[in-house]
Formats: C-alpha cells, sequence, structure tokens
C-alpha cells in the first residue's frame, strides 16, 4: 500500500508535470519527501521506492502521527 502511495505521488511530478510542493500538498506532505521518492525512483525505479530495514526496524516516514 505504501508502495503504490509512493508511485503515485512520484508519477504526479514525473508524469503529470506537477510540481513537488504541489504533490506535497495534495499528499499533505512535505515536499521534501517526494523530492527524495523522485531521486529514489530515478536512481533505481520501483525497487527504490520500497521500504528499507535497517537493524532490525522498518524505516519510513512519520508525518503527522502516521507511519507513511
Amino acid at each position: 500500500m505504501m508502495l503504490h502511495f509512493k508511485k503515485k505521488a512520484v508519477n504526479l511530478y514525473l508524469k503529470e508535470g506537477m510540481g513537488f510542493k504541489t504533490v506535497a500538498k495534495e499528499f499533505g506532505i512535505d515536499h521534501s519527501v517526494v523530492r527524495r521518492w523522485v531521486k529514489h525512483f530515478e536512481a533505481e525505479g520501483i525497487k527504490g521506492l520500497e521500504e528499507y530495514v535497517q537493524k532490525g526496524k522498518l524505516l519510513g516516514q512519520c508525518m503527522h502521527g502516521k507511519l507513511l
């Protein structure tokens, strides 16, 4: 589900030509998060949008008390 959310945000930026701030506002997240997702997607494709596991913890963005 999180992967779908990220991909949708990245597509709005890359395919629809929306800016980082506009996409971020649509999703209720900071524009730096969108920028990071786009950077990861451009570098690694869909794999770049997957969650990372480090030291036994799932890493994600915590925005407004929710794990994205």
